[in-house]
């Protein structure tokens, strides 16, 4: 198996059992790994996603699969304040990767350290829960 996808499997893994209740803790358990968690949030057509980087960790929304990014932004913006106040750290619109409401968190020698992994899984799951309370439910 590529390297890339079992440190995935295993850092999914290992976040599932840190926080057994989050949104896609069954489907962590599995051995998800090939990409990276979106959350759909069907009321205002955007999803959230986690990332899991090499450095970094973070969490952002996206329009939904193949709308350019510019559409999203009119949907995003009635909750601008509310990311701005909750997310410490915040970039509104990253025009580069087509990214709104983006947060990250850097991992001293990498995402790959084991030693960093129980404070990602806590950080990611602290964002997604703020991000889950900002948008408006289905």
């Amino acid at each position: 198996m590529n390297p890339t996808i079992k440190f995935r499997h295993a850092f999914w893994r290992l976040y599932a059992s840190r926080h057994p209740n989050t949104l896609k803790s069954r489907k962590f358990r599995k051995g998800f790994g090939g990409s990276n968690p979106m959350y759909k949030k069907e009321y205002v057509s955007l999803y959230i996603k986690q990332w899991l980087g090499t450095g970094t960790v973070g969490v952002y929304v996206k329009g939904l699969p193949g709308e350019p990014y510019q559409n999203a932004g009119p949907r995003i913006e009635p909750y601008r304040e509310r990311f701005k106040e909750e997310l410490d750290g915040m970039n509104f619109l990253d025009e580069e990767n087509g990214s709104y409401c983006v947060t990250q968190f850097s991992c001293p020698g990498g995402t790959r350290n084991p030693d960093n992994w129980d404070q990602m899984a806590d950080w990611l799951e602290n964002q997604l829960q703020k991000y889950d309370r900002i948008l408006p439910g289905d």
